[in-house]
């Protein structure tokens, strides 16, 4: 029996079933550390500095005194920290971050396949996984920080993708209050505010869509000295020619 681990919110590290509360952020930190790595070892020096952000003159000593302290604290799973090649490994996982990787790949075949519906489901499913913020409450080691950025975008990500399906497969549902909400604190993001634009003028709105390009026009030569992408000036002169295929849902479902 190994040990999982959550990440995609405030860290909960479970055995046999059985959730074990470890009060020192550090242990907490050393173990999801090592449990993203995905079984591999992590070799000593890179825990040192993924895990301490100013260097210590005893550092081979500290960090065998945190692995001892982190043993002594799982009980009778400290045996699950290993030292392996030069570093430590676990033997256990963030089952939560193995789950989405899976259904992120179940979502990227379908899209490949022309199946928002299944989009839609795989996207929803690894959505779920989140509690809170990625490493809530491991933000201050440098790796957490890192590593929770790369997971906030990841959710922002999916997020993007299912509310993209969801457009797609049905026009008198589009997703037009959380798409701007996503554009209020996403304004440069050009995806979403081209998918507000396009929930907008699925929802009938084309006066609406094209306010909505205008200023996302403006927002980006006013921020950055920027123009928009070609396929959202694409998207604006699709709107002024009323073409037919904005306004109609593509679904091809599975057989």
């Amino acid at each position: 029996m190994t040990l999982g681990i959550t990440v995609l919110g405030p860290t909960v590290i479970r055995a046999a079933g059985l959730r074990i509360d470890l009060a020192r952020s550090m242990e907490r930190a050393l173990l999801v550390r090592l449990a993203v790595a995905g079984g591999h070892p992590v070799l000593d020096g890179d825990l040192h500095r993924d895990l301490w952000t100013r260097p210590g003159r005893s550092e081979p000593a500290r960090l065998r005194v945190l692995v001892s302290r982190t043993r002594a604290s799982l009980g009778p799973h400290g045996h699950h920290l290993e030292r392996a090649c030069g570093g430590y490994r676990l033997a256990g996982e963030a089952t939560d971050l193995c789950s989405v990787r899976t259904l992120t790949r179940y979502a990227d075949a379908a899209a490949r396949h022309g199946r928002p519906d299944e989009v839609v489901a795989a996207t929803t499913a690894a959505l779920d996984h989140w509690t809170g913020p990625a490493l809530a409450d491991l933000r201050t080691f440098p790796f957490a920080e890192a590593e929770g950025r790369r997971l906030d975008e990841h959710h922002l990500d999916l997020t993007i993708r299912r509310l993209d399906a969801q457009l797609h497969l049905d026009a008198a549902q589009a997703p037009v209050g959380e798409l701007g909400a996503l554009a209020t604190r996403h304004p440069q993001h050009e995806h979403i505010r081209s998918l507000l634009a396009h929930a907008l003028y699925r929802a009938g709105r084309q006066a609406d869509a094209l306010h909505e390009l205008a200023q996302l026009r403006r927002h980006l030569a006013e921020t950055l000295g920027l123009d928009p992408t070609p396929s959202v000036a694409a998207m604006e002169v699709r709107m002024l020619r009323h073409d037919p295929t904005l306004a109609a849902a593509s679904v091809r479902r599975a057989g």
